[in-house]
Parts: C-alpha cells; structure tokens; sequence
C-alpha cells in the first residue's frame, strides 16, 4: 500500500495493461474507468477494443460482476477487469482514463476521477440528492453540462464535465 492507500500490485498491473493495450491498439484507445462505491455493480462497456476498469470496496460485489464483465469483454472485443478499491484511493495511475464514471457523491471520489482521466477526457458523475456540493463548483471550471442518460432501461441525471475544455 502507497502513502495514499493505493494498492502498489494493483496500480503497477494496470499500467502495464494499459500501456501494453495502448501499443496494441493506439494511442486514443478507450480506457473507462467506472467508481463504485457500494451497491451493486453494472458495467457497461460501450465500445469496441475498450479497456474497461470497475473498481468496488465490496469484495463480494466485485467478484460477482466477473462474469458480466467477461461476457462485455468478448462482445466488444475488449478487456475488462474490476479492482478492490477504497474511496480516496483508486489503484490507477495518473491521467490513465479517457472516460470515468463516478457513482459516488463524495469529493473525495470526484478528486480521484480528476487525478485519472486524462487530459481530453471525460468525467460522468451521477447527480444524486446526496452529491458534495463543492462537486458542481469544482465542475464549473470546466466545460461541464447536465445530461439525462438512460442505461439498460434506467435514466439518471449525470453531470458530464469536458476535462480538456477549461472555462
């Protein structure tokens, strides 16, 4: 564990798997990155050769959605993974992720989106009753607007913010 509670095995594996997917692919292969922080986990992978990252505390939960994951794996000609991981301490390398989508209402899970998506890349935050309020403000320096998206028969309000696009 790293001074920020951050898995050392877990970070160093995916950034292997991740350079070794970008060398593989290209450059500006996707790499999504989706925070659960507790509850059940429902990844959706939503493009071909996409690296796909569900991160959860609850180990049960996690293992569950192996065989989901598997199967959204081989649909997309993809790879996916879920990862044990705290709030606050996400085991993925700085300015890894083109996408994120963050299911926590904490800063501290706003903050580790920022910290791994990419420059060019995009935040989703679910805009919960519950959310941090320093979030919008926070989101307010970027090119930030409210969305309704609807997966898998569900439609939630999201806060999408254009990390590249500074205000």
């Amino acid at each position: 564990i790293d001074e920020h509670g951050r898995s050392t095995w877990h970070t160093n594996a995916v950034r292997n798997l991740t350079t070794l997917w970008r060398e593989t692919f290209s450059e500006d292969a996707p790499i999504v990155a989706e925070l659960f922080p507790h509850g059940e986990i429902k990844p959706k992978m939503q493009a071909p050769h996409e690296f796909y990252i569900a991160l959860h505390p609850v180990e049960d939960a996690r293992k569950d959605s192996l065989e989901k994951l598997h199967k959204e794996a081989t649909t997309y000609n993809g790879a996916a993974f879920a990862l044990p991981a705290e709030i606050g301490a996400f085991p993925i390398p700085n300015e890894t992720c083109s996408t994120v989508i963050s299911h926590g209402p904490s800063l501290d899970s706003f903050q580790e989106a920022l910290r791994v998506t990419r420059t060019g890349g995009t935040i989703i935050v679910d805009c919960s009753e519950d959310i941090d309020p320093r979030v919008f403000q926070i989101a307010q320096a970027f090119l930030s607007t409210i969305v309704n998206r609807r997966i898998e028969g569900e439609t939630k309000r999201n806060l999408v913010i254009q990390k590249d696009l500074l205000l």
